[in-house]
């Protein structure tokens, strides 16, 4: 038998209703900590999982915090993701 898929466990912990509840919180208010910060009370989203979240289903831009991105932009080392940093 295979080992389930990087964040089964995670996904399998969460309900329908709170992912639902959550996203249309973060989608709808007009705090942008709580945009963020919301998502991230789902088990197993951390601020770059968030930060695609809001990337892509937002209708605003919201730039994706990922070492990956960072690189790109010139950043070597990431810094301790947080708000200030997002």
């Amino acid at each position: 038998m295979e080992d389930a898929p990087v964040g089964a466990a995670h996904r399998a912990q969460r309900s329908p209703e709170l992912v639902r509840e959550a996203t249309r919180a973060a989608l709808s208010t007009r705090s942008e900590r709580l945009r963020i910060e919301v998502l991230m009370l789902l088990e197993g989203v951390s601020w770059p999982t968030a930060s695609v979240i809001l990337h892509f289903a937002h209708e605003e831009p919201y730039p994706i915090l990922d070492t990956r991105a960072l690189w790109s932009v010139g950043l070597r080392a990431a810094p301790p993701y947080r708000f200030e940093v997002w």
